[in-house]
């Protein structure tokens, strides 16, 4: 149906809902002798009009909706799900939030302005939460660093046991702007325990790869707990214990030494790369990567959609698994590379390299 034309709903009863259209006709004609016998001037278009209104109804529907919903949900769809602070001027967000704005009143606004303002805000109180969910528990820390559009973001996470149940708490996304040394990375990792009232000692844990920089750093914060221990041991004060959960933290007690993990996922990554260290692995993977860019110029990208294929991944030498993902991917576009290779040898790699 278009706009308010009833025509358009009647043709479509008529063709796929024959019963309901006679339905309708007959109504329709006992609605208009009706209508002649009172007012013989009424036209037959507004009669049908009324007519086909009782059969299609606006439903209104009613839903419990608290403002304070409305601004948490607007927060996330900035935070959590990447969207930009244009979106809540959008007129298509607006035609579905001004009701809801509407029903609730008391002058209450959602804008691009007011969610700006409250985002610091909500922080803050996320930021108590954990710190108070974290308060004298020991935890484990997971860190790592990586690199996007000449941005590097260091990862903080802390890990800890509630209630048995294992939590993780994202304690910051923090961009570091000088050279990623371990007594750099060490400030700045010491830098967000501080916002969250944590003590180093409480941790028992450190999980990073296998660089360089995070040997060093996990090796520098843990002579800092070794020499607030010989501290502690020196002061020889009595404080109390604290039991929550089955995790305890005691201010007399400290585990001495941090415990650096590497993480297995790198471990098994670097594993793999020296097994394959070899020369004609290295051109097999070479040949390969060449292949994958020239099929992934833009002039074949609408060859690919025709026969309902996919490009072939590029792999990255950083990304784990990306070799491998390339490799599969390529050898699924085979039949593809193999008819291009029929016209340019460019597209050429042999079957016995497929296998």
């Amino acid at each position: 149906m278009i706009g308010n034309h009833a025509a358009n709903l009647e043709r479509h009863l008529k063709r796929h809902h024959s019963n309901e259209f006679k339905t309708v006709q007959q109504k329709k004609k006992i609605k208009l002798n009706i209508r002649d016998e009172a007012t013989p001037s009424t036209s037959g278009s507004s009669g049908s009009q009324e007519t086909l209104d009782k059969y299609v109804k606006s439903e209104f529907l009613k839903v419990k909706l608290k403002k304070e919903i409305v601004l948490k949900a607007c927060i996330e769809l900035i935070t959590v799900n990447g969207c930009s602070f244009e979106m809540l001027e959008y007129s298509g967000f607006k035609k579905i939030l001004n009701p809801i704005v509407n029903a609730i009143g008391n002058h209450f606004s959602v804008n691009s302005e007011n969610i700006k303002l409250l985002i610091p805000e909500t922080a803050v109180k996320i930021v108590s939460e954990i710190s108070t969910a974290l308060e004298k528990k020991v935890i484990s820390l997971k860190i790592d660093i990586a690199t996007r559009l000449n941005r590097s973001i260091l990862g903080i996470n802390a890990q800890l046991i509630i209630g048995g149940r294992i939590n993780l708490f994202t304690l910051g996304m923090t961009e570091l702007k000088d050279k990623h040394t371990g007594i750099y990375i060490k400030n700045m990792v010491e830098k967000v325990l501080e916002k969250y009232n944590i003590d180093i000692q409480q941790i028992y844990s450190i999980t990073t790869d296998n660089g360089a920089n995070m040997i060093s750093f996990v090796n520098l914060l843990g002579s800092e707990i070794e020499d607030e221990v010989i501290e502690m041991e020196n002061e020889n004060f009595e404080t109390r214990d604290h039991f929550e959960d089955g995790v305890f933290f005691d201010h007399n007690f400290s585990f001495n030494k941090l415990i650096g993990i590497r993480c297995a996922a790198h471990t098994l990554q670097l594993a793999i790369k020296d097994s394959i260290k070899n020369a004609d692995f290295n051109e097999f993977i070479s040949d390969a990567r060449g292949l994958v860019k020239k099929l992934r110029i833009p002039s074949l990208m609408l060859k690919f959609k025709d026969v309902n294929t996919k490009r072939p991944i590029l792999d990255c030498p950083t990304r784990w698994n990306s070799t491998y993902n390339m490799l599969k991917s390529l050898l699924e576009c085979k039949d593809f590379s193999s008819s291009l290779a029929e016209h340019n040898l460019d597209y050429y790699f042999a079957d016995t390299m497929y296998d």
